[in-house]
């Protein structure tokens, strides 16, 4: 009697880890599809941005003689801009590749954290000081070129899809996969103790 009770305690433990581990791997796979779609957003990013710099070294020499220096300036800035974000998207995706879901918790909240801090001052960069100078900049450059209704009106149109898709990708895209991949930690986190 004592062997049958025996064994029906081992069956049940081994029947417990299993649930626990496939929960676990469960919640780990959801998080690190999150983790994963962030990185691919970002290289997309990166890569875009990278494939902008062959375009705009073009565009600075094929501009004619005379050409007022507020327009080489500009394309001269937008080049520096280009240039300075590629490290900050390399960085992006080196601290993303590092998450291992299944890895250690610790560890992995610790790297998503400072995804969070770095893309909040990215983001605070990008809409209080770079967006108002291009901004600035390109009205400065449609009045002197004295442009039509017309090219005011695309104008404004390229600012306002830019923005609004800009605002839509922040808010629901990245922060639904942020949020995602935070509650996926404090589950395995919560599991981890409770196993403990």
């Amino acid at each position: 009697m004592k062997t049958a009770w025996r064994e029906l305690d081992g069956r049940l433990g081994k029947q417990e880890m299993f649930r626990e581990n496939f929960v676990r791997e469960s919640i780990a796979e959801k998080s690190q599809r999150s983790v994963d779609k962030l990185l691919r957003l970002g290289l997309c990013g990166t890569i875009m941005i990278i494939l902008t710099i062959p375009f705009l070294l073009w565009f600075l020499s094929i501009l004619p003689d005379g050409v007022p220096p507020l327009y080489i300036v500009f394309f001269q800035f937008m080049l520096v801009i280009c240039t300075l974000l590629i490290p900050s998207g390399l960085y992006y995706a080196w601290v993303l590749f590092r998450v291992d879901m299944l890895g250690n918790v610790h560890d992995n909240i610790k790297l998503i954290n400072r995804y969070k801090v770095q893309l909040h001052y990215t983001k605070r960069i990008g809409f209080w000081i770079l967006y108002p100078i291009m901004f600035v900049w390109t009205v400065a450059i449609y009045a002197k070129l004295n442009a039509t209704p017309w090219l005011w009106a695309f104008m404004g149109g390229m600012w306002v899809v830019t923005i609004v898709w800009c605002i839509y990708v922040q808010k629901k895209v990245v922060a639904k996969h942020i949020g995602q991949i935070t509650r996926g930690l404090e589950e395995l986190r919560d599991l981890k103790e409770d196993k403990e």
